[in-house]
């Protein structure tokens, strides 16, 4: 979404309701002329993420505003690579709880209702919210092999890429892994967080069941992290390649969450069936690089490597593919993806079959 932080320039922020608070790139903060009130030290993806903090900001989306709002500054430059676009700071709950937040992923748009004249507080059908520390969590109902059902709360985090991620201490105590067979885990390295790279295993489980929706044979990502969000004592997080699959309505008053399956429900869970790791370099979001190769993937199996650059993709150039519309392509079960790359002075010419993993 675009904002203006005390009418500046619209900027790019992460609607992200995993955030407790509103968040800057260090240098857009300078810029701003946004004066340091103290210390911030944020639980994130990979680690920790420290920086400043400013008081009695405000932030304007299209008219619809909030004062008085605290933001947080930290180095933000990589995110930008991992979005393929010049995003500046995470939008959360401080500015978001101010509203009843609807968020239509079908239909591309975000509706900022007055909790006065529009709430779930009559709604029979919404899912009791819990507010902790700013941030809300909802009851899901987890059976890894159909067998056993253990129940938690669970982050609503509109910023995770992921589908549904059960942290460390979550899953060891109920010992998920153990559960499923380990040809169908597939470990894996991602970026894009505040704190750094995750490590995580991929892996298929029978079923989640959130508010009266059963999710089936869903893939999930069990936290591998010893340190940040990953490491917490949290269960884990509901991610936005689950949420994508509704229109989302957060109460955040009543603390309620409607959800209302869209076109995208019925649509098979995978992840990416490549094996590539894509970003866009610093300097030009429209080139496309590989940041990492997973062993025994299509990817791998062709040559490609770490640092290659991604110049063509079945004959077009890269720069008219935008990294969301590559990570929905290499989700599609037996297509054939043509990719040219640049590997210093030398082009070389790569045929991915695509394959589901697990």
């Amino acid at each position: 979404v675009q904002a203006r932080i005390n009418g500046s320039q619209p900027v790019w922020l992460v609607l992200d309701t995993g955030a407790s608070i509103d968040v800057l790139n260090e240098q857009l903060f300078k810029s701003l002329g946004l004066l340091r009130a103290g210390d911030v030290h944020l639980n994130a993806g990979g680690g920790a993420a420290s920086g400043t903090f400013a008081e009695g900001a405000t932030i304007n989306l299209q008219g619809v505003e909030a004062s008085g709002q605290r933001i947080a500054a930290v180095p933000l430059d990589e995110m930008k690579t991992y979005f393929g676009r010049d995003v500046e700071g995470l939008l959360g709950n401080n500015f978001l709880g101010n509203f009843v937040v609807e968020i239509d992923y079908a239909g591309r748009t975000l509706t900022f209702h007055d909790p006065k004249t529009f709430n779930l507080a009559g709604d029979p059908e919404a899912i009791p919210l819990e507010n902790r520390g700013g941030i809300p969590f909802a009851k899901v109902e987890v059976s890894v092999s159909g067998r056993n059902t253990v129940t938690d709360q669970f982050l609503v985090d509109s910023g995770s890429t992921r589908t549904f991620h059960l942290n460390r201490p979550f899953a060891e105590a109920h010992q998920v892994l153990q559960e499923l067979p380990k040809g169908k885990q597939i470990e894996g390295i991602g970026g894009g967080g505040l704190g750094g790279d995750t490590r995580f295993v991929d892996a298929r489980i029978d079923h989640l069941r959130l508010g009266r929706y059963m999710i089936e044979k869903p893939v999930i990502s069990v936290s591998r992290d010893a340190a940040g969000e990953g490491a917490s004592a949290d269960a884990g997080i509901i991610g936005g390649e689950l949420l994508r699959r509704f229109t989302v309505i957060l109460d955040y008053q009543n603390q309620r969450m409607s959800l209302k399956p869209n076109r995208y429900f019925a649509e098979p869970y995978d992840i990416d069936m490549s094996g590539l790791e894509l970003v866009a370099q610093p300097d030009d979001l429209k080139a496309i690089r590989i940041k990492s190769v997973r062993a025994h993937f299509p990817a791998a199996e062709a040559g490609l490597r770490e640092g290659d650059r991604v110049v063509a993709i079945d004959g077009r150039p890269a720069a008219e593919f935008d990294l969301d519309r590559l990570a929905r392509m290499f989700m599609r079960n037996g297509k054939v993806i043509r990719l040219k790359v640049r590997r210093g002075e030398t082009v070389i010419e790569a045929k991915l079959r695509l394959k589901r993993a697990i």
